[in-house]
């Protein structure tokens, strides 16, 4: 399971992170824990202090890379337990990133709770404030921060199942477990599923066959009058030409035609070799031109 954690920079997230792994640890100890944050973004840093968080997010190159670099770890940690709990103690302040994420719990069926620490840009500041001067956020970037962030919304997918933690309240730690333990996880769909090897595997044998089959279909619509049937050597079907056809044209058919093999893979699955591959190719031509 995966508990997402999100808020204004200083509004408590990772006090909340200690808070469920304290209960965790007394409810189930029988489930380990693991805890993701920033400080593995950067080499050699053992603390996700302000001084790290400054540097990941005071550029957007950085940040960026930091995202993905937490989004692989989370994803790695999650994969290698179905009943380990994974909490990513982290802004995650962006719409997309978080759907992302579920997307990656969906695929890997496991549940996820997202734990908001909903205080306001005034209250996040007054604490931001009173920590020591080398763990605050410089003040310029924690109001660019706070105009970026995204507020979850539990009527969103991604954003549920939603604990909101305002200000000094205890964390509902309960709804917490809750949300991992005692309910199904969201089906995987054609978004999150892997796809068949064959969707991937065809495309270089595609690929040639596909080529092969514009070079032919130029060489033989030479003198070819509107009506007649194209001979392409080596394939059972005939081209019916209606037009001089360019290479350009031929070009965006074959895409088109690989694109729509990607979504049918039990199609691509179908064609064995060279020869069964220009056969659809050529069935395409016709349909298509």
């Amino acid at each position: 399971p995966l508990v997402l954690l999100c808020g204004l920079p200083s509004s408590g997230k990772s006090t909340r992170a200690r808070q469920l792994i304290e209960y965790l640890s007394v409810k189930f100890p029988d489930r380990r824990v693991s805890l993701i944050d920033e400080s593995i973004c950067v080499s050699g840093s053992t603390t996700a202090g302000a001084a790290v968080k400054t540097a990941i997010y005071a550029g957007a190159a950085a940040e960026k890379e930091a995202r993905s670099c937490l989004k692989s770890e989370t994803e790695q940690r999650l994969a290698a337990s179905p009943t380990d709990v994974v909490i990513l103690d982290s802004l995650n302040y962006i719409k997309g990133y978080r759907y992302e994420l579920y997307c990656s719990v969906k695929h890997l069926r496991h549940t996820q709770c997202l734990i908001h620490c909903d205080v306001s840009p005034e209250t996040a500041k007054s604490w931001n404030a009173q920590r020591p001067v080398e763990d605050r956020y410089p003040e310029d970037l924690f109001d660019q921060l706070c105009a970026r962030f995204e507020e979850p919304n539990a009527t969103n997918r991604w954003d549920s199942p939603l604990v909101l933690a305002p200000n000094a309240e205890p964390l509902q730690c309960s709804n917490v477990c809750q949300a991992l333990f005692n309910r199904a996880p969201d089906r995987p769909n054609q978004s999150t599923q892997s796809r068949p090897s064959a969707a991937s595997d065809f495309l270089p044998n595609f690929d040639a066959a596909t080529r092969d089959v514009m070079q032919r279909v130029m060489a033989a619509q030479t003198g070819a009058l509107p009506g007649d049937e194209l001979i392409i050597a080596g394939c059972k079907r005939r081209l019916t030409y209606t037009r001089q056809l360019t290479m350009g044209e031929l070009q965006r058919c074959r895409k088109q035609f690989l694109t729509g093999l990607r979504s049918r893979p039990a199609t691509a699955a179908a064609a064995t070799d060279a020869a069964a591959v220009t056969e659809l190719f050529v069935d395409y031509l016709n349909s298509a031109l």
